[in-house]
């Protein structure tokens, strides 16, 4: 006496005969799509969480880097280097932009 206790194989035949030994049964398909699901789904919120935590990094380094150039430069000579700051800033944000347009075309 068989006991099954989960799915059944997908590669597993009928007992009744209805499916031939290499063939998917309508039962082992849908739990093939739902680990399949499963899997994309943890993949995408790893991807989103491993995001926010790359912007909370940067936003923390963005306002340390002002930090920096306040204590370390001159103070005349802060709003110069803080503008060349946001400019390299905006330049390296353009660039990913452009790299990730033309990746997805």
């Amino acid at each position: 006496m068989d006991i099954e206790l989960g799915p059944r194989d997908a590669t597993k035949p009928e007992a009744s005969g209805e499916a031939q030994q290499g063939q998917v049964s309508p039962g082992g398909r849908r739990w093939q799509i739902m680990i399949e699901d499963l899997d994309s789904y943890f993949k995408k919120g790893l991807f989103i969480l491993v995001n926010i935590f790359i912007v909370l990094a940067a936003f923390g380094l963005y306002f340390s880097v002002n930090d920096i150039i306040d204590r370390w430069v001159e103070y005349q000579y802060v709003p110069l280097v803080q503008t060349i700051y946001y400019v390299a800033v905006i330049a390296l944000g353009l660039y990913l932009m452009k790299i990730y347009i033309l990746k997805n075309q």
